[in-house]
């Protein structure tokens, strides 16, 4: 859902994404000159964030970044060498999570299948 306020002159949109590690994360802009064009760009990007023109809605909501966690947790720690998990937990908190780990996971299932 986007909310609308005003900060200042001008008045900013944001709505709420996949929480990470327990901690909620926004999606805000700025900049707009009245509440209703603040709303309707909040509404554009909130659709092409989470639908990406689509309607469809998948019951996980589990972040990206909570699922790697996950599965650092359940399968790589188990089943592959120290310093191969060590590698990779590296590579999650440095590379992936900083640019996907906010999307939700049928975000990316979402994408990859209108890719095929």
């Amino acid at each position: 859902m986007v909310s609308v306020r005003k900060r200042g002159k001008v008045y900013e949109y944001r709505f709420e994404v996949a929480t990470v590690e327990g901690t909620r994360k926004w999606i805000s802009r700025s900049g707009f000159a009245t509440k209703s064009d603040a709303f309707k760009e909040g509404a554009k990007a909130y659709n092409d964030f989470y639908y990406n023109g689509t309607k469809v809605q998948l019951k996980e909501n589990m972040s990206y970044s909570d699922f790697l966690d996950y599965w650092i947790d359940t399968y790589a720690s188990f089943n592959l060498h120290y310093s191969t998990t060590i590698s990779y937990i590296n590579i999650i908190k440095n590379h992936v999570k900083p640019r996907i780990g906010l999307y939700k996971l049928w975000q990316l299932i979402l994408d990859y299948c209108k890719s095929l």
